[in-house]
């Protein structure tokens, strides 16, 4: 079976939506696999399970709180 392909309108910086996983995963360009790793070490984005099947969301907020927490610090010349 084919795979599904997803839009790729989640790569639009400035984007204000929820993302699945996978749209997540290739927004900030790590494997699911890495995702799931950092999520239960407690380093992933807050998610929010929506709906009776449980499916996972990533908000925009919880997004860019991840991007503040973990993004690298220029070196500063001394």
């Amino acid at each position: 079976m084919p795979r599904k392909k997803i839009s790729q309108e989640h790569l639009r910086p400035g984007i204000d939506r929820d993302f699945t996983v996978k749209e997540w995963c290739a927004r900030r360009n790590i494997s699911e696999a890495r995702f799931w790793v950092m999520h239960r070490a407690g380093n992933g984005p807050d998610v929010i399970q929506v709906g009776k099947r449980g499916r996972i969301s990533i908000t925009a907020e919880a997004d860019e709180a991840w991007a503040k927490r973990f993004s690298r610090k220029p070196k500063t010349a001394v």
